[in-house]
């Protein structure tokens, strides 16, 4: 989770690297200099449509997760993380269901690593994204690889186990995509 001084510094870096002075931010977003001025210095309480539109200016994206993952609805869309009965996903799997739910996941390990399963969890979401590089590159490519959060849980090193669970997902996601 991002704190609201990391954000803000993260908004001024942002701003900076794009060559872009306040002032012409605030031209850009439709957000008031003053404004601007105040949440940078980590003073302001910003609306989420004011943080809305300083991100799109600045050619950023907000991302709201749920603290609490849903694992079981991953595990329907083909993560094996148990070797119990199937279960059907709630509703029909989309492409871009399987990555919202990519990112929730990745999302919940990376800020709640003592959770219970880590390393279970943290493998089979490598073996899942190792399945889709090699079998959907096309769309590996155009949805995780820029999305640093989930691409990061790239295996650095394939080991039997990646190879194995990467069967056993490739059995299961072929159903939908």
């Amino acid at each position: 989770m991002i704190s609201p001084i990391s954000l803000t510094s993260a908004l001024k870096k942002k701003r900076t690297a794009l060559g872009l002075t306040q002032s012409e931010l605030s031209q850009k977003s439709k957000i008031s200099l003053q404004n601007i001025q105040v949440i940078e210095s980590g003073r302001g309480n910003p609306s989420y449509d004011t943080l809305a539109k300083l991100f799109s200016a600045l050619e950023m994206e907000i991302q709201v997760f749920d603290k609490t993952f849903d694992w079981d609805l991953l595990i329907s869309f083909g993560l094996p993380l148990t070797s119990s009965k199937k279960t059907a996903p709630p509703f029909q799997p989309t492409i871009e269901s399987l990555f919202g739910c990519l990112q929730g996941a990745c999302f919940s390990l990376r800020n709640n690593p003592n959770q219970a399963d880590f390393d279970r969890k943290k493998l089979c979401i490598e073996a899942m994204l190792l399945s889709l590089q090699l079998h959907y590159t096309p769309l590996y490519k155009s949805k995780i690889k820029n999305k640093k959060n989930v691409h990061s849980f790239y295996p650095r090193e394939i080991t039997g186990h990646h190879i194995k669970l990467k069967r056993i997902i490739l059995d299961r996601i072929s159903k939908y995509l």
